[in-house]
C-alpha cells in the first residue's frame, strides 16, 4: 500500500535538463509565426539569462521573437534591466507581434506534437536526465513513498518523456491542471505533502542558473532536498530580481 504522503517534483531543471530542448522548440514555433527571420540553432545566452523567469510555455515563443528583434528592448536594455519589469515588457511585445498566449502556447506544442510523430527518437534525446534521479525516483516506488511531478509542460509530452526513462509517478499534473499553486492545494485535500522539489539557484542538480543544471548531482545518492513551500521561479546568481507573474 502506498504511503498516504506524496513529495511532489517539478520536472524541467530537476528530473531533466531540457535547455536544448527548449530552444529547439521555441525557436522552430517562432518561426512558424514568422518564417523570414534567421534565428540561430545555437542557443543565445539572454535564452538561457531569461528561462529562470518564463512562467508559461508559451513565455518562451515571445523570448525568441524578442532574441530576433536589432534594436529591440531586449537588445537595447540588457537583460538585468529587462527583467526589472519583465511583465510589461512582455505583454508590450504581444502587442507589438499581435500575438496572444494562446497562439504562442497552441504553436509551440504543435512543433513538439510535430516532433514527436516525426522523429521521436530525436526529440526525447533533446532532454537528459540528471544522473542518478531516475534510479531515485524508481526507488521512492519500491519503497512505498508515493511521488508525482507538476510542471508547466504539457501532460501528454511530460509522460512521454517519463516512460522513455521508465518512470511513471502516482500523478501527473501539466499546465492543464492550472498553475503550480493550484496544483499543491488540490493535493493537499487528499494528501499529505511532504514538499515540493523545485529547481534553485546555484549549480548542479536541479540548481544551474534558471533551474537549468550542470548535469551534475553529487548528493542525488541521499534523498533530495525538498522545499516546504512551492517557490516556483528562483533568484538569479547575478542577482537579478525574481519574476513578476504574467497573467495568461
Amino acid at each position: 500500500m502506498l504511503s498516504p504522503r506524496l513529495l511532489v517534483f517539478d520536472f524541467d531543471g530537476v528530473i531533466v535538463d531540457g535547455m536544448n530542448e527548449y530552444w529547439w522548440s521555441a525557436r522552430r514555433a517562432f518561426l512558424r509565426l514568422n518564417p523570414t527571420v534567421d534565428l540561430s540553432e545555437s542557443i543565445p545566452p539572454q535564452f538561457r539569462q531569461l528561462r529562470p523567469w518564463i512562467h508559461h510555455g508559451w513565455e518562451m515563443v515571445l523570448i525568441a521573437a524578442l532574441i530576433s528583434e536589432q534594436r529591440g528592448p531586449l537588445e537595447q536594455l540588457g537583460v538585468q534591466a529587462f527583467v526589472h519589469d519583465y511583465a510589461a515588457h512582455c505583454t508590450a511585445a504581444l502587442e507589438r507581434f499581435g500575438w496572444d498566449p494562446v497562439l504562442l502556447q497552441q504553436t509551440l506544442e504543435a512543433v513538439r506534437a510535430d516532433a514527436v510523430r516525426t522523429d521521436r527518437d530525436s526529440w526525447l534525446a533533446l532532454h537528459q536526465p540528471y544522473p542518478g534521479v531516475p534510479e531515485r525516483l524508481t526507488a521512492f516506488s519500491e519503497e512505498n513513498m508515493a511521488w508525482a511531478v507538476l510542471t508547466t509542460k504539457a501532460r501528454d509530452f511530460t509522460a512521454e518523456l517519463l516512460a522513455s526513462m521508465g518512470l511513471k509517478p502516482e500523478r501527473l499534473d501539466g499546465h492543464e491542471s492550472g498553475s503550480k499553486p493550484e496544483v499543491l492545494r488540490r493535493l493537499a485535500c487528499d494528501w499529505k505533502l511532504d514538499g515540493f522539489g523545485t529547481r534553485t539557484s546555484g549549480t548542479g542538480h536541479g540548481t544551474g542558473t534558471g533551474g537549468t543544471g550542470t548535469g551534475k548531482n553529487e548528493n542525488f545518492g541521499q534523498p533530495p532536498k525538498i522545499k516546504k513551500s512551492p517557490k516556483i521561479h528562483p533568484k538569479s546568481k547575478n542577482n537579478i530580481p525574481p519574476p513578476s507573474k504574467i497573467k495568461e
